[in-house]
Formats: structure tokens, C-alpha cells, sequence
């Protein structure tokens, strides 16, 4: 079982979505997942913030599942959002996905993404024992 950290020593993580340190106990297996986006399996760029954050994280739960993992054996997290105003509706769609898993992050708003109409990558890392 992966072990989070948050020490009282510093600040509470932001919106309470992620922990600062992630811990993998030995002989872990240990999955890196690409950076995800909101593109169908046909690889069409679906319309919208929200269902591109959605789609991201089916994809992300569908690469976990192929491993024998889910959302909760994640133990770090980087998001890339272009717009500094999609933030707050991404931490609240990510508090309901995730359902309390949370793994280290980190979060940058970008200026754009490598497909047009693309608003949000998502890259994990995983690992179970």
C-alpha cells in the first residue's frame, strides 16, 4: 500500500486534492502513464473543459485497469490546463473523480497544448504492490 505525507509542519495542500509526498513500499510494480487528453478512441478532440477533464480520466482509468490498478494506487499527478480560469472546475472535478485518492502534484496552466482545442493534459503515476 502506497503511503501519503503531509506533514503539519507546512501548508495543507491546496484545495485538498493531492498530498505532498508519496511513498512506494519495496517490490512495488511501478506504471507511468502518458499524459492524457480529451481525445475519443477515435481521436477527436471532445468539446469542452469539462468533458475533456472527464475523458482524460477515463483514459487514465482505462490504462490503470489494463495494469491491475486504479485511482488509488496513484502516487503522483501533473496536470497541464490551458487558462488559469478553468483551475477552480478542474479541483472540483477532480475531488468527485478521484473519489480521496491524492497523489503528489502539481497543476501549470500552459498557453496551449500540442492538438488544437485541446484545454487539459493529465500525466500519473501509479504503483501497487
Amino acid at each position: 500500500m502506497n503511503i501519503m505525507h503531509n506533514p503539519k509542519t507546512i501548508h495543507p495542500p491546496v484545495g485538498d486534492i493531492y498530498s505532498h509526498g508519496a511513498e512506494v513500499p519495496p517490490n512495488a510494480r511501478v506504471l507511468w502513464v502518458a499524459g492524457e487528453v480529451g481525445l475519443t478512441p477515435a481521436g477527436d478532440v471532445v468539446k469542452g473543459f469539462e468533458a475533456q477533464t472527464r475523458t482524460a480520466w477515463e483514459n487514465i482509468a482505462e490504462v490503470l485497469k489494463s495494469a491491475g490498478m486504479g485511482y488509488s494506487d496513484l502516487v503522483k499527478k501533473d496536470t497541464y490546463i490551458v487558462g488559469l480560469e478553468y483551475y477552480g472546475e478542474y479541483v472540483e472535478l477532480e475531488r468527485e473523480i478521484l473519489g480521496g485518492a491524492k497523489p503528489a502534484s502539481k497543476a501549470i496552466v500552459v498557453p496551449s497544448l500540442v492538438l488544437p482545442g485541446l484545454l487539459i493534459e493529465i500525466e500519473v503515476v501509479a504503483a501497487k504492490s
